[in-house]
C-alpha cells in the first residue's frame, strides 16, 4: 500500500502467496460496478474511491481503486479474500507479470530474482 491508500483501506500491507492466485485480468468495468458489497472496513466514495474490505457473493474482497481505469482483478483461492481489485500503474504489465509467475513460480537465479 502506498500513500493515501493506507488511510483509505485501513491497511499498511497486503501479502498473498502466489499459490493462492488463480488468475489476474485488467478489468476496468469491474471496478466501476456500483455495488462493491457490504463494506466491512475501508472507504467508499462512489465514482472516486473504493478501498478496504468488502463482503459479497459469499466471500471477502479487498479493494484499492481510484476511478478504476487501471483496475486489475486478481482471483484467489484458499485465502482470506476471494478476490483483490486494485489499481496499478501499468495494468497490462502487471497482468503479464502475474501470468508469467503462475506459469513458472520458481525464481530465476540467472535474472537475479
Amino acid at each position: 500500500m502506498l500513500g493515501w491508500s493506507r488511510l483509505w483501506a485501513f491497511r499498511r500491507r497486503l501479502r498473498v502467496p502466489l499459490s493462492h492466485v488463480v488468475t489476474a485480468r485488467w478489468d476496468p468495468p469491474a471496478a466501476r460496478e456500483l455495488w462493491k458489497g457490504w463494506q466491512l472496513l475501508g472507504t467508499h466514495i462512489p465514482g472516486a474511491i473504493a478501498a478496504g474490505m468488502y463482503y459479497r457473493r459469499g466471500g471477502r474482497e479487498f479493494w484499492d481503486v481510484r476511478r478504476g481505469r487501471n483496475a486489475v482483478v486478481i482471483e484467489l483461492r484458499g485465502n482470506t479474500y476471494r478476490r483483490l481489485v486494485v489499481d496499478v500503474e501499468d495494468p497490462p504489465a502487471a497482468v503479464r507479470m502475474i501470468a508469467e509467475a503462475l506459469r513458472d513460480p520458481a525464481p530465476d537465479v540467472a535474472r537475479g530474482n
